[in-house]
């Protein structure tokens, strides 16, 4: 089951009707209050990642339920967004880096950011470097649960590892992926009440 998609508007602020479809998606399929706090959390997680997106690009939100399978999903149109202009707003900062990638939310908001400009340079940045996967649906596809696997592997990766583990998603989700389809960027979380 598909629930109501929800708009999201370029330079939307207010983004609690996602957290509020969340809610009405747990009551609807009956889960009980801890399935209902950790399906509200993962959506408080993934709100908080959109805002430096919204700023840039329209989108769409929903829930998708499937027995006791829950997919949390997030597409943007990217259309118009390229190497230089991405460059350029990222310029803007006194360091000239991307600032806002600090946790595993900034580095997937770090992916996603990557694929909207159509690079192949998103295998370079160090959050894709270690979570690229297969997706048949997707041009690209990034795995949160990949990332994981290959950060546990390689030993210069694993001082983050503390950081990883004390993150929301890390503990509450089964994945996360961030895929390209055309000129869209979709961000999907995954999570199974069984």
């Amino acid at each position: 089951m598909e629930s109501n998609v929800f708009k999201i508007l370029k330079g939307t602020e207010d983004l609690h009707p996602m957290l509020e479809e969340a809610e009405k998606v747990a009551k609807y399929n009956d889960l009980d209050k801890k399935e209902t706090l950790s399906l509200r959390l993962l959506a408080e997680e993934l709100v908080s990642m959109l805002p430096s997106i919204v700023e840039n690009y329209s989108g769409e939100f929903w829930i998708v339920s499937n027995g006791p399978h829950y997919e949390l999903c997030v597409k943007f149109n990217v259309e118009g967004m390229n190497v230089s202009t991405r460059e350029r707003l990222i310029g803007v900062s006194k360091s000239n880096k991307n600032a806002s990638v600090v946790g595993i939310s900034g580095r997937i908001r770090e992916v996603f950011d990557y694929m909207s400009v159509g690079s192949d340079d998103a295998v370079i940045s160090p959050a894709g470097k270690y979570g690229f996967a297969t997706g048949f649906d997707f041009s690209h596809l990034w795995s949160l649960k990949q990332y994981q696997d290959n950060v546990k592997k390689d030993a210069a990766e694993q001082s983050k590892w503390d950081e990883f583990e004390r993150s929301i998603l890390v503990k509450l989700a089964d994945d996360v992926t961030v895929g390209v389809k055309g000129k869209s960027v979709s961000i999907n979380i995954k999570k199974s009440f069984a």
